[in-house]
């Protein structure tokens, strides 16, 4: 899903649109996530 970027700092990066309350998100991404790709959910 496109989203909006706003401010960066270091390694972290502001999502200013494009999600929504409750939307799921990848928190650790690597250059083999690409889209398209097939990913499962994990809970804590």
């Amino acid at each position: 899903m496109p989203v909006t970027a706003g401010k960066q700092l270091a390694n972290l990066i502001e999502i200013t649109g494009g999600l929504k309350e409750g939307d799921k998100v990848i928190n650790k991404a690597d250059e083999q996530i690409k889209a398209g790709a097939k990913v499962s959910v994990k809970t804590k």
